[in-house]
């Protein structure tokens, strides 16, 4: 798994195909306060229960930490849809929620540590649905998990590949209200606990193929062709070069 460059430069790359049809990206590059920025969608995420930032996400402890992104980026009739994150286990506790908007209706991704699987649940004609796959993620290290769906299929998609699908008709009955959360189920107890160092979602199904792509680079939407204009803005007064930490600064408050 590709880690984060030690030398990057933060801002959304929408010159990259993968850029087509996004609705919301949440890099989770911020490195301090209480807010997780949307580079594409405005759906600015609340940080709560003080969640730890790291150098790589913020790390949710199980213990009623979360993001809560309020209302959810999807709507009626988007049944072409991905939701993708780049994550990982640091602690096990029964069911642990990566993603949802779900209530009584939506969708919702989490992992059965005790079953050791992936769960989707999910809403078709406001009829509930469950998907699952033995795929273990208890070693400690980075995986990048994703849904997709669209008018003839849903799937659960590990590291860039398949692990889970069936088929589906009608039309995706979205939240009743719930919102969309990073780490927690809205109004349930089944935190994360574990490192996300990035979620996305697309009004459009991506193909296997660009899911594995993203696997291999996750970081791809976050780094501009050319670094030159952030690396100016950042160095304006004079003094040394900026970290790539002061770097992120400077872009969070130029989209702030």
């Amino acid at each position: 798994m590709q880690m984060k460059p030690s030398i990057w430069c933060p801002g959304f790359n929408a010159s990259d195909p993968l850029a087509q049809g996004m609705a919301a990206y949440w890099p989770l590059w911020d490195g301090d306060g209480s807010r997780a920025m949307d580079l594409v969608g405005g759906h600015h995420g609340d940080l709560v229960g003080s969640p730890t930032w790291i150098g790589d996400g913020v790390n949710l402890s199980g213990a009623n930490q979360w993001i809560n992104t309020g209302a959810s980026w999807l709507r009626s009739g988007d049944n072409d849809f991905t939701i993708w994150a780049r994550c990982r286990l640091t602690g096990t506790s029964g069911d642990m929620t990566l993603f949802s908007d779900w209530t009584s209706e939506g969708v919702l991704l989490r992992y059965d540590a005790t079953s050791n699987r992936w769960e989707l649940y999910y809403t078709y004609q406001s009829s509930a649905n469950l998907l699952w796959s033995d795929t273990t993620m208890e070693d400690g290290d980075w995986h990048d998990v994703a849904i997709f769906a669209n008018s003839d299929i849903i799937a659960i998609v590990f590291d860039g590949v398949i692990v889970a699908s069936q088929s589906t008709t009608g039309t995706y009955t979205p939240t009743d209200g719930g919102g969309f959360y990073i780490g927690s189920r809205p109004n349930e107890d089944t935190e994360w606990i574990g490192d996300v160092a990035a979620v996305a979602g697309w009004r459009r199904t991506l193909s296997p193929g660009e899911l594995a792509s993203l696997s291999l680079d996750p970081y791809r939407l976050i780094r501009h062709r050319t670094p030159l204009p952030l690396w100016t803005a950042a160095t304006q007064g004079g003094g040394a070069p900026p970290t790539p930490t002061g770097m992120a600064a400077q872009y969070r408050r130029r989209i702030a």
